[in-house]
């Protein structure tokens, strides 16, 4: 199967152009992921038989990100799990970072964003979403980023979406090890 990268890069350029103008991304190989001079989104869904109260405490365990998140290899985090509360993770990425980072929009259950910035030049978020199906829970995570600099981090972006499918596995894997009911 070819990189999402490489799939993206051989999408024709109206295509890509007409679904982000309707905010609908290119569809690569199974992913959904669009890419456009100042942006590159994708969007990644995984189930799991673990109940979504199990999925959220996953995600709200800061700390306990490395755990499933294949770049990170520390975080600090020192506010309650809200909207505002800041921290920083160090990740591998080449080399190893230290990246500030802000959660917003948290809706209990439901979903919260991990924003980081440089500066006026480079904008991520990465919302994370749970939804109760009727045998479990659909996890998705959905990354944006965007910024004069976005296109230089095309190849950051495409290795964060690399990551999607098996972070999502390993955080289903985890809430389904330690149930919550």
């Amino acid at each position: 199967m070819e990189s999402h990268a490489r799939a993206l890069l051989r999408a024709p350029d109206s295509a890509r152009s007409s679904h982000l103008a309707r905010r609908e991304p290119v569809l690569p190989d199974s992913a959904s992921t669009a890419y456009s001079g100042r942006m590159y989104d994708f969007e990644e869904t995984h189930e799991t038989t673990a109940t979504p109260e199990s999925v959220w405490a996953i995600y709200t365990d800061v700390a306990g990100w490395k755990r499933w998140h294949g770049a990170i290899e520390s975080v600090q985090f020192a506010g309650p799990f809200a909207s505002g509360s800041e921290g920083h993770a160090t990740v591998q990425i080449g080399l190893s970072q230290d990246i500030p980072f802000r959660i917003e929009n948290v809706e209990p259950m439901k979903r919260f964003d991990v924003v980081w910035t440089v500066g006026p030049l480079l904008h991520t978020r990465m919302t994370h979403s749970i939804e109760r199906t009727a045998t479990g829970t659909k996890i998705k995570h959905a990354y944006h980023t965007g910024g004069i600099m976005a296109p230089f981090n095309f190849l950051q972006a495409a290795a964060a979406h690399d990551r999607a499918q098996p972070a999502m596995a390993r955080i289903a894997q985890l809430a389904e090890t330690h149930a919550v009911r």
